[in-house]
């Protein structure tokens, strides 16, 4: 169960196909960080924000590089999500 903190951190480098799915009982906002590999840790994550309506969303990552980590605006206890990576 996500409870509105930043979650994640999945590097996406090596993946061809990479896709979020959410499905979300009511309306929401999801912000994706984008950071760099590098160490130390180069600025500030890049922030990238989608309107999630009640249902099923697909949002395609393969514009994202490096790790992402995830964040949505409101709680949803019954929300679902996946992550596909291929």
């Amino acid at each position: 169960m996500v409870r509105g903190d930043v979650w994640g951190s999945f590097p996406l480098i090596g993946y061809r196909n990479t896709f979020l799915k959410v499905f979300v009982s009511g309306s929401n906002c999801l912000k994706v960080f984008e950071c760099d590999m590098e160490l130390p840790a180069a600025g500030e994550p890049l922030i990238t924000k989608y309107q999630l309506n009640e249902g099923r969303n697909v949002i395609d990552l393969g514009g994202f590089h490096g790790v992402v980590s995830f964040m949505s605006e409101k709680v949803d206890e019954r929300s679902v999500i996946f992550l596909e990576f291929s």
